[in-house]
């Protein structure tokens, strides 16, 4: 016997179309939740523009966004940084003379390589192992960026 049903029998006549109301009503509920987890889920798979996929790594005490990338074969965190006019490197890494910039082959999509400061990254309160560097506008204005909770997207084409 079906709940519905169930449900009728022990109810006054006349109040079946109140249950049924409240059916549908559970029913369309329960469809936009689950509307709404799958539109979540995907938020961070696909990008709006295509792209690369970059997972968000964060750095103790940072909400900041940071992606792995590799420069000149070394690998570690660089911050996506729309404040900064010029991208640097660790110059704790990198500094291999008295030179202020260095020219380092990079993984960032449509560059080959790129010229950076060199700078010391001594913040109070963040782990400045992983931090290999920051990306600034000088790179960022050439490409399409979509950040979202857990992914960067970045592609080389305007969006």
């Amino acid at each position: 016997m079906s709940v519905l049903r169930r449900v009728r029998d022990k109810l006054p006549r006349g109040n079946m179309h109140i249950v049924r109301k409240n059916v549908v009503a559970l029913s369309a509920l329960a469809a936009i939740a689950l509307i709404a987890a799958i539109s979540i889920e995907n938020r961070d798979s696909e990008a709006l523009c295509g792209g690369i996929r970059y997972d968000l790594d964060s750095v103790r005490n940072g909400l900041s966004p940071h992606i792995e990338l590799t420069a000149d074969g070394v690998s570690g965190l660089f911050l996506l940084d729309f404040g900064a006019t010029t991208s640097s490197l660790s110059a704790r890494v990198f500094a291999t003379s008295t030179e202020p910039v260095k020219s380092v082959s990079l993984s960032l999509p449509g560059f080959h390589h790129g010229v950076f400061e060199l700078k010391r990254y001594d913040l109070p309160h963040q782990s400045v192992d992983r931090r290999l560097g920051v990306t600034g506008t000088d790179f960022l204005f050439l490409l399409s960026v979509q950040i979202t909770e857990s992914a960067a997207f970045l592609r080389e084409q305007p969006c």
